[in-house]
């Protein structure tokens, strides 16, 4: 689990080595599971439609209930690598 923690780590920072102009799909992803990863089932309550930003994070974490702490920061770290490669190649 500590290797795990420390590639998350790792990931969590070549984030912000990745371009601004992400997709939004890709954003939200990366939002649902760091924030499963690190604090498990969604706890908010769910935000008011018309808060079009708020409701689609909290639709990008919620959707990831019951998924493991382990899980999550696997799949993010698979989705940083990916969003790397891809930024590479352009």
């Amino acid at each position: 689990m500590e290797r795990l923690q420390q590639q998350f780590q790792h990931a969590k920072h070549a984030v912000t080595q990745l371009p601004k102009t992400l997709d939004s799909a890709s954003k939200l992803r990366l939002y649902g599971l760091h924030q499963q990863a690190l604090i498990g089932d969604c706890n908010k309550p769910v935000p008011a439609p018309w808060d079009a930003v708020a409701f689609a994070k909290y639709g990008a974490w919620h959707d990831l209930k019951g998924m493991t702490t382990e899980q999550a920061m696997r799949l993010y770290i698979e989705l940083v690598e990916k969003l790397q490669h891809q930024h590479i190649r352009h």
